[in-house]
């Protein structure tokens, strides 16, 4: 089924750590023109040194909102890279985001023990955004982390392994033309 496009599009992509929403948004966005809004970019922008806390997330997540929101405004489409680990976190994030664009959930199903490694052993990179993350850390998200409802939420559920075959289940369910 094809949507045709009167709103922006809003990929909200989902995965616990190590998934690949980051790599696959990066490259994503810069074929096909999106906004890319990354939760890490925006705590390290607001915060020096981040601590993770409840009370950090709920500042980046709300500033995140209201990046996505003015975006979806001015008619951009948007990918949003970050962790909503409960389907009660999409929704809420479907409720608030509705209204402004089209909305479609992508899930990088990824094997557990690659996600993992992926996560533990990620390379620092120069600007020191990206470093590899504590296992207890990232064994508790991925507790915590819940499958997409598609009976509860729109979206699609694909494996990350192959850049080509995850573009195009996406491609196949949104237009892009206008």
């Amino acid at each position: 089924m094809i949507i045709l496009m009167d709103k922006p599009w809003l990929l909200i992509l989902v995965g616990p750590p190590g998934s690949g929403k980051t790599h696959f948004a990066e490259r994503f966005s810069q074929q096909h023109g999106f906004l890319h809004i990354n939760s890490d970019q925006v705590r390290m922008k607001y915060f020096v040194d981040p601590t993770f806390t409840p009370e950090e997330r709920i500042k980046v997540y709300a500033k995140m909102n209201d990046l996505i929101s003015e975006a979806l405004r001015k008619g951009k489409n948007v990918i949003f890279d970050g962790n909503l680990i409960t389907n009660d976190d999409r929704e809420e994030a479907l409720n608030l985001f509705d209204p402004l664009g089209q909305v479609l959930f992508v899930y990088l199903d990824t094997p557990k023990e690659i996600a993992l490694e992926r996560a533990v052993t990620r390379k620092l990179t120069d600007d020191k955004l990206y470093k590899p993350m504590p296992m207890e850390r990232v064994k508790k998200m991925h507790e915590r982390f819940e499958s997409l409802d598609t009976s509860r939420l729109p979206g699609l559920v694909v494996s990350s392994e192959i850049f080509e075959t995850l573009e195009k289940s996406i491609l196949n369910r949104i237009d892009l033309s206008s």
